[in-house]
């Protein structure tokens, strides 16, 4: 069983675990072929995160009809990797207890690694080849992209990743990279060749990379054992950003999308801060508010479930890329509901854009918002998470302490002025059996 912890804001790491004090440290550390990495030091777990992202290489930094090559990329290279078949790899790995993943974002690639301790040195040649062998078999490449276009055309099997990684970014980042979504169009989809693929893994370097190492290691062996990683990973030189900033276009709207069943997902896109604007832990209060988190105080599931039983779940949550910000929205609901959610979803935005919130529910949401965040670093895999994002995002190591400090400093009148900024005219999308 997990033991509890909760981040005490007493100076770098510490940690209370069922009133036993520990103490974690972050460190900024340069392995010794120049590569700069986190360290966050966890000596209450055996295991080892690795994470690694490469920059300006995502979906949104691909040219016109090429958009799709970094998701293909994440799929195709678990169909063997060096020496190693598909299922020879997945044995290998299985075998050492460890977990690999490649995941492709609209600004990053990014690959993680959990391994117990005391396999590292079989764990690491096994991430490392992952990262720099893979083989590319036409015939296996080839059912992955069937699989992917398929899932396409096909959004009633998962509505939820066609609705956030291609109909929403079309919507609000129209005629920007980020409209163009995670997969580029079908057809351009099914283009893509094992050249492009190869092409695509000569750009990765180290030049590129964001580093973040978690766990019972030192510094000797979190050098040693990021070398290893970027081993046969090549310098290059860094690549351009050439996407643009841009705020996402909130256009008063309701886009129906037929699947099957009883049951509408539902999504909704309201201005968001980002993750380094002054004003981000205020609006953080705000989303809290609203529901962040599937929090019963919130208004979203008080007032729409709670009260008046119309949705099953709801929640908001903060999208952040490297060129811009929104909020999120997602609830579930019955097909004969949703016009009435809708209704009243934007009876609760216009009453917090005219009334703000209280006093009481700025406790609650500092209370709530500290909790959440201590709740969710209770081990070695969140706390390598949390920082990792935070260290792509430019912050610093003290990260945590200056997190739970700018929440405490959130004033009502803050929040109640950004509130004023909502716009209950929000863009809806609806995925369910619903046709009217």
């Amino acid at each position: 069983m997990n033991k509890l912890r909760i981040i005490l804001p007493l100076g770098l790491g510490l940690v209370l675990l069922f009133g036993e004090v520990r103490c974690y440290k972050i460190k900024v550390l340069v392995s010794n072929r120049g590569i700069k990495f986190w360290l966050v030091e966890d000596e209450d777990t055996p295991l080892v995160q690795v994470m690694v992202s490469f920059k300006n290489v995502g979906t949104a930094h691909q040219e016109k009809g090429k958009t799709g090559i970094p998701e293909f990329f994440s799929h195709a290279i678990f169909c063997g990797s060096g020496k190693y078949s598909k299922s020879k790899f997945a044995q290998k790995c299985s075998q050492i207890s460890s977990t690999m993943s490649c995941r492709a974002e609209f600004d990053y690639l990014r690959f993680a690694l959990c391994a117990p301790k005391i396999v590292l040195n079989k764990a690491i040649p096994l991430f490392n080849t992952l990262i720099t062998q893979p083989n590319f078999e036409e015939d296996k490449v080839k059912i992955i992209q069937n699989g992917i276009v398929y899932s396409m055309f096909n959004y009633a099997a998962n509505s939820f990743e066609t609705a956030f990684f291609s109909i929403i970014p079309a919507i609000i980042f129209k005629l920007h990279p980020y409209g163009n979504g995670q997969f580029g169009s079908p057809q351009d989809f099914m283009a893509l060749t094992i050249e492009d693929l190869r092409k695509y893994k000569e750009s990765l370097s180290i030049t590129d990379a964001d580093v973040c190492v978690c766990g019972n290691i030192t510094e000797n062996e979190a050098r040693d054992l990021v070398d290893k990683v970027f081993a046969r990973v090549k310098s290059g030189t860094p690549t351009i950003d050439s996407v643009k900033d841009v705020g996402p276009l909130l256009t008063p709207q309701v886009k129906r999308y037929y699947v099957e069943g009883p049951q509408s997902s539902m999504f909704f896109a309201l201005k968001s801060e980002p993750p380094r604007s002054k004003s981000r832990w205020i609006a953080e209060i705000l989303h809290k508010i609203l529901g962040k988190g599937n929090v019963f105080k919130g208004r979203i599931l008080h007032e729409l479930r709670t009260q008046r039983g119309l949705i099953y779940s709801g929640t908001v949550y903060p999208v952040d890329y490297v060129h811009s910000s929104y909020l999120l929205g997602f609830l579930q609901t019955d097909n004969s509901n949703v016009q009435r959610v809708i209704e009243l979803l934007k009876d609760i935005i216009r009453d917090l854009r005219e009334n703000g919130i209280t006093e009481e529910e700025l406790i609650f949401a500092k209370r709530n918002l500290k909790g959440s965040l201590l709740i969710s670093l209770r081990n070695s895999e969140s706390l390598c998470n949390f920082f990792f994002h935070k260290k792509r995002q430019g912050f610093g190591p003290t990260i945590l302490e200056d997190t739970i400090a700018q929440i405490d400093r959130v004033k009502l009148p803050e929040v109640n002025a950004l509130a004023k900024e909502l716009n209950e005219d929000m863009c809806f999308i609806v995925m369910g059996g619903a046709k009217e």
